[in-house]
């Protein structure tokens, strides 16, 4: 009955915190109109002694710099779900992004990204690129 009142425990934790794979950016992006530093940060830890031991850690950062001209966003998360020595999830994701603008149309925009997670089976993944991106309307309508 313990066995199995874990192992829900453990689904319910998981599901609740995981993401998938493949992270919006743009819905990370702290809309402000004015230069700085905004964020968020929080940390969790959990260990429990059952007939085994549960341990839950969950750490998460999430700030962007701007300037007049650039736009840094860094966004760390980190998930360990382990009870009697199984990870039950265990992924984390790092992304840093820097935007530069050119003139009122065009941005350079550049990219790192690197992620693992256990249950989807990315052992490492790491992504980088570069490029333009283009305001083609400031209507609010198209933007998503």
């Amino acid at each position: 009955m313990k066995n199995a009142f874990l192992s829900l425990l453990l689904l319910i934790l998981s599901s609740i915190s995981s993401q998938c794979q493949i992270i919006n950016i743009e819905q990370l992006r702290i809309v402000t109109d004015t230069t700085g530093i905004a964020g968020t940060a929080s940390l969790s830890f959990s260990a429990s002694q059952f007939t085994q031991t549960f341990l839950a850690i969950n750490g998460v950062l999430h700030l962007q710099y701007q300037q007049p001209k650039n736009l840094w966003l860094i966004v760390l998360d980190y998930d360990l779900v382990n009870a009697g020595g199984e990870n039950f999830n265990n992924r984390a994701i790092t992304h840093l992004r820097y935007n530069r603008i050119i003139n009122p149309v065009v941005r350079l925009e550049a990219f790192n990204q690197l992620q693992f997670n256990s249950i989807t089976k990315i052992g490492l993944r790491s992504l980088i690129g570069t490029g333009f991106r283009f305001k083609l309307s400031r209507q609010e309508r198209f933007k998503s």
